[in-house]
């Protein structure tokens, strides 16, 4: 009996052990393999606007390479460099609004996961670009002309030359009044030819993640796999707790003993990292700002970018972590009251008072009588 209970005690540690390590690991799972975390993660520090200049000039090199339209990147980079980065952040936001960029951000994330679960139609599902392209032949996009003149340096003589020769090469600077028409003209023309490629442009699933269908079916298997043995964090744990109630429960009061004190434990190692991973993420944003070689801008993006995906990921972490050990000490709490509640009812002590009166000690009330009729009577044998 002695053994039974040393190997049983092993086995509760064991349990204490493995079981909050089981109850992480599947919450860390479930947090990176669901789309929420992600786009919580950018919606939660409106990165959208942010992250549209960026964007741009990437819409505009695959959409180069997919038509047989020339110079599209050459000509954004000349107006990007001519107007600085204030406007051009300003115009791009206007051009390609944040809600948009995050309905289609959202999209591919979403078919990412889904593509995941074994749907693998969501991948020919295309991104939607005529909004911008609406935005680029209309009054949005007159609004955006006005704005790189503007802000774009002086025309030169050179450059009031060859925009009276109607040079093939687009010209941004800020001209006189009277060659403002031909300018203007000129960046029109432009917008619509990019336009007219985004009417034809075709991206979707495969084309943004940049992964293949053998290796998208490596990693759902991959996946599969690992879900499977997450499985055996649960697994185990109540393996080895049947393992102990087979060794030394003889009783409702053992049972509660042995199995709700580990389950309290279980709960209370299971929450006991969350302060402190919250912690960690403070100390993550800072080591990136000090650390990255970037410019201040950049770093402050990607501080900002780690930020809102950990902070999702966190509360995508906790919530079932929060659940499933507070169930854990609310369970073992139960056990452990129904022990003490029975213990006390079997210690509870009565008397008998020459009357016949039965008497509670615990509650000091009168709660029956006995007569002599109801008192056994002896047997035969018993003489």
């Amino acid at each position: 009996m002695v053994i039974n209970r040393i190997i049983a005690a092993i086995l509760i540690l064991l349990v204490v052990v493995i079981f909050p390590v089981g109850i992480w690991a599947v919450a860390a799972s479930g947090a990176a393999f669901s789309a929420e975390t992600y786009k919580n993660g950018l919606v939660r520090q409106n990165l959208y606007p942010d992250i549209v200049p960026v964007v741009v000039p990437a819409l505009v090199r695959e959409a180069d390479q997919q038509s047989d339209v020339p110079n599209l990147i050459i000509n954004l980079n000349t107006i990007r460099t001519a107007i600085g980065e204030d406007t051009w952040r300003e115009i791009t936001t206007a051009l390609v609004p944040p809600e948009w960029l995050q309905t289609q951000v959202e999209s591919a994330i979403d078919n990412f996961f889904i593509q995941l679960e074994g749907d693998n139609e969501a991948a020919s599902e295309t991104a939607d670009f005529s909004e911008v392209s609406t935005r680029l032949r209309g009054e949005v996009g007159q609004e955006a002309i006005a704005q790189i003149l503007a802000a774009a340096p002086a025309c030169t003589e050179d450059e009031l030359a060859r925009l009276e020769a109607t040079s093939p090469t687009l010209l941004i600077c800020n001209p006189p009044e009277d060659a403002e028409a031909a300018l203007r003209t000129q960046l029109s023309a432009e917008f619509v030819r990019f336009a007219s490629v985004l009417d034809q442009f075709e991206t979707n699933f495969n084309d943004l993640s940049g992964i293949e269908d053998d290796g998208l079916v490596s990693v759902r298997l991959g996946i599969e796999a690992f879900g499977q043995l997450l499985s055996l964090g649960y697994l185990c744990p109540i393996g080895l707790l049947a393992l102990v109630v087979t060794l030394t429960v003889r009783s409702f009061k053992g049972f509660a003993r042995w199995i709700g004190l580990p389950l309290i434990l279980v709960g209370i190692f299971a929450l006991l990292p969350l302060p402190f991973l919250r912690a960690g993420i403070a100390d993550n944003v800072t080591s990136i700002l000090t650390s990255s070689s970037g410019n201040l801008e950049e770093r402050v993006f990607q501080a900002r970018l780690a930020t809102g995906l950990l902070l999702s990921g966190f509360d995508q972490f906790s919530a079932p972590v929060s659940v499933q050990g507070f169930a854990f000490i609310v369970v073992g709490l139960i056990l452990l009251l129904v022990m003490w509640l029975r213990e006390r009812r079997d210690r509870t002590q009565f008397a008998l008072t020459p009357e016949g009166q039965i008497y509670s000690v615990a509650t000091g009330k009168v709660i029956g009588s006995v007569t002599p009729a109801d008192l056994p009577r002896p047997s035969s044998s018993d003489l």
